[in-house]
């Protein structure tokens, strides 16, 4: 096998990407022509055909798909190493695509974003901030470096660098809170109808005594939900701190009962110049929350999390 272009392999992937040859060209800036050509040349290169034509446009071979998938890999492998190298004999450079769920992000992803922006501008941060089971899809098939989730959320592919807990607290409408003042037990919440968020379902599903009606991703629809007096939300307290300050909810911790957040990457990803930097702006800001002396976030250790 003669050596893999590389640009024929990016031509090719936005081929399969488009399901159009002369719209790829377009997309690409070249002549149909000459894509067509890039794409046999590929095809001699691997030795068999890749794109299946239709009248719609054009699908994979079950080849092609092969080379789609892992086409993709080796594309950001080889971008990853441009970006190092370009770090060792410069200064840092490279994409790094970070996942959070909503509740992280309004706690201290704006800062790590101006934090990088001022330090390390050749850093470009593509920041999803997406519900905690759409941040781990995207961290094992690879969308994403690195993502702060759940603890509890791992797999097998997954490393986890532990980062802190966060008190859980029940939240509801100021009109149906009855609970007083004060941190509140689990065993208060009774029979009272509550709604949780799908992370946490998964895990206090056989473990806590709770009236559960709905386990929801999407955190507006919880919102909107619990104003109008559906019911009970358990959510960490930064999911609705501003609900809260408002005055649009109450709310109270629950007692001994926290989430443990902590920072993924994929087991079989080599760590670029530009993730490890990211990952020490987001140290900084972890030990900023904790300073701060909020009984709201704690320290956590590699074995010490409840959820």
């Amino acid at each position: 096998m003669r050596h893999l272009d590389l640009e024929s392999l990016s031509c090719f992937l936005e081929v399969v990407r488009l399901g159009s040859i002369s719209a790829a060209a377009r997309s690409l800036r070249l002549a149909q022509p000459a894509l067509t050509r890039r794409i046999q040349l590929l095809e001699e290169q691997l030795g068999d055909t890749l794109l299946e034509r239709h009248r719609r446009g054009v699908v994979p071979t079950e080849t092609g798909r092969l080379v789609e998938q892992r086409g993709r890999d080796l594309l950001r492998n080889a971008q990853e190493l441009r970006d190092e190298v370009t770090s060792a004999i410069s200064k840092p450079a490279g994409v790094v695509r970070f996942g959070f769920p909503p509740s992280v992000g309004s706690l201290f992803v704006g800062r790590i974003l101006a934090d990088c922006i001022g330090r390390y501008p050749d850093i470009k941060l593509h920041l999803v901030e997406n519900v905690s089971p759409a941040v781990r899809e995207g961290l094992i098939e690879g969308s994403l470096d690195m993502a702060i989730m759940s603890c509890r959320a791992g797999h097998d592919s997954l490393r986890c660098v532990p980062l802190f807990h966060e008190q859980l607290w029940l939240f509801a409408s100021p009109e149906l809170w009855d609970l007083g003042d004060g941190a509140v037990p689990l065993s208060r919440i009774g029979l009272r109808r509550v709604m949780l968020a799908s992370f946490l379902w998964s895990h206090f599903e056989t473990k806590l005594p709770l009236n559960v009606i709905a386990a929801v991703d999407a955190l507006p629809l919880a919102r909107e939900a619990m104003l109008a007096n559906a019911g009970y939300g358990i959510f960490p307290f930064s999911a609705l701190e501003r609900e809260i300050a408002r005055g649009e909810l109450h709310g109270a911790p629950i007692e001994n009962l926290t989430v443990s957040r902590g920072l993924f990457f994929r087991k079989d990803r080599t760590t670029s110049h530009a993730m490890r930097i990211v990952e020490k702006l987001v140290d900084n800001q972890v030990g900023a929350l904790l300073k701060g002396g909020q009984e709201m976030y704690q320290h956590i250790s590699s074995d010490d999390y409840i959820v």
